[in-house]
């Protein structure tokens, strides 16, 4: 049957040869596979069609059309018994073993392994190999899905089309174990934050596997000190979790009552509560006994997530790097691996998302003043003016007509605001420097599509918030000075001569010799540099067509 499908594709090309595989050498075969793709048909084994044909043409191009996985004999290279494990791997990293043939790749080593040597299933089953092979190193160096198609807020950068081709060409001749292991281990994200995310995932499958979750009950509010029936199963959840480790520091001595949430348990619920995002205050509330129910299995989902956005990641962050994660309201400055300021920001609003994207700080302002974007100058400031008529001189704001040296300072006071709406609004709103500006001392600045950048804010009690969704976009810095010192200290810049500039009240702009990478990412699950398994809240709901794209199956 397959020397007849064969057959039919190479008189459908009009090549009106009578071929068999007994007279073809191997080289012709796979080449005329990629003759009838180029004519517009599918290459298709059963019911298993290839999905990287364009790929497979260059890699086998590239080593003259012979056969890469297979022996003429019928039998697998030992770096076929490699990918196969490789492939059986793929759930390690939140992949689908079955998007790389896997079932039907097994299925044929028993057919050739129990039949006689058949040419054309021979190198059927390489060029599955092939296939395989490609679309995993594919996703596992960018990726199974596309951010900028799940999420238009998903600045990703598009994949140049030859870079798999490029980078096979690393492979030996013939393909061996080590070098396709080496291989395989270079498409992943090579930063600590992924590989630390992996293990993580390996602990929790160990737990999923141990049987059934059972739901702590809901009930009152739980302090230290009191007396409850669920107390010995959250002591239990705490110990399976990790954030207790031996159940005796929480025995009182003179109460041994199982009951009893003492001190010693309050301890392990602060830290599972830390580590969740919670208030970390010791209280047992709905909260708390939400997150303790959810299963491990629903956790290795939300890691599955997030070891896709690693995927997105640019391959190098920068040896000093900005990186903030929108959903765990932190900005660390990381330097040679190591974070040297971890500081807590403020994001946007669920309406007014921070846009997640790379770029590089190129520049800072000292004492900014800020010009309004015009959606925000008619959608949130016009209201207030409305409301209140002394809104804008008590901020410090001025208001512009026109642009440059022809701009013109208007009196507020002379405009009829209840008559200015959101198609007529010709002014342009500035606040002047000061304590009362809304970015504050400084902002960092990359200028990007979104508008978007760090900044200092006047609303510092802001920080104090276990979950600060508050911005219109831009990521507030808490403490933005020590970021700005250690920005510009290779620029010669002290901290004494930092402080008289923000001292003196003037603007400034101070542009970095070299221009500092920044990551503005969002991660639900990370691991820390201790070691410490981190859950953050879905704060832009986007992790659930993140898992839908990558548990779908590739087509």
């Amino acid at each position: 049957m397959r020397v007849t499908r064969l057959i039919s594709v190479v008189l459908c090309l009009g090549c009106q040869l009578l071929l068999t595989a007994t007279v073809l050498q191997a080289d012709e075969v796979l080449r005329s596979r990629f003759e009838a793709a180029n004519q517009g048909f599918s290459i298709q084994f059963g019911q298993t069609p290839l999905l990287m044909t364009e790929q497979l043409r260059g890699f086998y191009a590239a080593r003259h059309y012979e056969l890469i996985w297979m022996t003429e004999e019928g039998g697998p290279r030992p770096a076929a018994d490699t990918l196969v494990s490789a492939i059986r791997d793929a759930g390690i990293h939140g992949l689908v073993p079955d998007d790389y043939h896997l079932a039907p790749i097994k299925q044929r080593l028993v057919e050739l392994h129990e039949a006689n040597e058949d040419s054309l299933a021979i190198r059927d089953l390489d060029m599955l190999l092939s296939d395989a092979f490609l679309l995993l190193a594919t996703h596992l160096q960018r990726g199974k899905t596309d951010p900028r198609v799940i999420d238009p807020q998903w600045d990703g950068l598009p994949p140049e089309s030859d870079w798999l081709l490029q980078k096979t060409a690393e492979l030996d001749e013939p393909v061996t174990r080590q070098s396709l292991s080496r291989f395989l281990a270079d498409r992943l994200p090579q930063d600590p934050g992924y590989q630390r995310l992996v293990a993580a995932r390996q602990k929790l499958m160990s737990l999923s596997r141990t049987g059934d979750w059972k739901n702590i009950e809901s009930g009152p509010l739980l302090r230290p000190g009191s007396l409850d029936k669920r107390v010995p199963d959250i002591r239990e959840r705490l110990m399976q979790w990790g954030d207790l480790s031996q159940p005796i520091v929480d025995v009182d001595e003179t109460n041994p009552d199982p009951e009893l949430y003492t001190e010693g348990l309050a301890a392990a619920v602060m830290a599972f509560q830390s580590r969740h995002g919670l208030v970390a205050d010791g209280v047992i509330g709905p909260e708390t006994i939400a997150a303790l129910n959810v299963s491990p299995a629903a956790r290795v989902d939300r890691i599955d997530v997030n070891l896709e956005r690693w995927r997105w990641m640019p391959a190098e962050l920068g040896e000093h790097h900005v990186l903030v994660n929108i959903a765990g309201f932190e900005m660390r400055l990381v330097d040679s691996g190591q974070p040297v300021l971890v500081k807590p920001v403020v994001v946007g609003r669920d309406y007014r998302r921070t846009p997640v994207f790379s770029d590089r700080i190129r520049y800072l302002v000292l004492n900014p003043e800020w010009v309004v974007p015009p959606k925000l100058a008619v959608e949130d400031k016009l209201p207030e003016i409305r409301r209140n008529p002394d809104y804008l001189r008590s901020l410090g704001y001025r208001v512009y007509n026109g642009w440059g040296a022809d701009r013109q300072v208007i009196d507020p006071a002379t405009v009829d605001w209840n008559t200015v709406t959101a198609r007529n609004f010709p002014y342009r709103l500035v606040q002047e420097p000061g304590p009362l500006n809304a970015l504050g001392q400084i902002k960092f600045m990359f200028p990007n599509q979104y508008n978007v950048y760090l900044h200092d804010t006047p609303a510092r009690e802001l920080f104090r918030q276990p979950e600060r969704a508050f911005s219109s976009g831009c990521v507030r810095v808490q403490d933005p000075v020590e970021l700005a010192t250690l920005l510009l200290a290779e620029e010669g810049w002290t901290g004494a001569r930092l402080d008289a500039a923000l001292a003196a009240g003037r603007t400034e702009t101070v542009v970095l010799k070299r221009p500092v990478p920044v990551h503005i990412q969002y991660w639900t699950a990370w691991v820390d540099d201790n070691g410490t398994l981190h859950f953050r809240k879905d704060l832009y709901k986007r992790d659930d067509a993140i898992f839908d794209a990558i548990r779908h199956r590739q087509e």
